[in-house]
């Protein structure tokens, strides 16, 4: 594969890396917690720390949908955004960042294609690739939750970056941190990979190697 770097559990014959963005890549999921819940404020409401928890790793327009219906705010999804999309801009400017384990996995994929497969929108990665240059402008493909049929936990995102790259799903390695994420790759049927920094991915599924850092998904040989 062109790379003197193979996959820790030695999984052959693979040609391309797809890492979601949000928790796996970046330090972000805290900074979007904090603009949501500020911004469902002002619809008057505050959603439970479970439904806070339902919310990662699927679109944000599916998730104020769901949460308008169910605490009955007048909120549309634009209505939400234009109120919401200020606080997140700030926040990837001044707070978030890539974590540690990030620059040296992207020099282990060297000669590797790599892409992002993310629910996050388009505007919202386009921001993030921007200011976290040079580590992320050789990401491609790109997916967003503007981009494919469905949205993960269906496996649309992952077979529509296959299928840009002219790969098979199952020759493509799925970098992952969410369960809606997991569940997308696994059914797409990427060699899925699960970055679980905190422990908190349960329940496990044997169709998934777990880690604690990306350190971990590739070694020298």
């Amino acid at each position: 594969m062109g790379c003197a770097f193979v996959l820790i559990f030695a999984v052959p014959d693979f040609e391309a890396i797809l890492f979601d963005l949000d928790g796996t890549l970046i330090d972000s999921e805290r900074w979007h917690q904090q603009a949501e819940l500020a911004t469902y404020a002002e619809f008057g409401f505050r959603p439970t720390p479970d439904e806070m928890a339902e919310s990662v790793g699927i679109p944000m327009s599916v998730t104020i949908k769901k949460l308008a219906a169910r605490h009955g705010a007048a909120m549309s999804p634009d209505d939400f955004r234009e109120r919401h999309r200020p606080r997140l801009c700030a926040y990837i400017e001044t707070e978030m960042t890539i974590f540690d384990d990030v620059a040296d996995c992207l020099a282990a994929c060297d000669g590797v294609p790599i892409g992002i497969v993310t629910s996050s929108e388009n505007w919202y990665v386009r921001k993030v690739i921007e200011r976290f240059a040079p580590h992320f402008n050789r990401f491609h493909p790109v997916v967003c939750a503007d981009d494919a049929p469905k949205n993960k936990p269906d496996p649309s995102p992952y077979l529509y970056a296959a299928q840009l790259l002219g790969v098979d799903a199952n020759r493509c390695i799925a970098v992952e941190d969410s369960l809606n994420g997991i569940a997308s790759a696994v059914a797409a049927g990427c060699r899925t990979v699960a970055v679980d920094r905190q422990n908190r991915l349960h329940p496990r599924s044997d169709a998934v190697r777990y880690i604690n850092s990306l350190s971990q998904l590739l070694r020298k040989i």
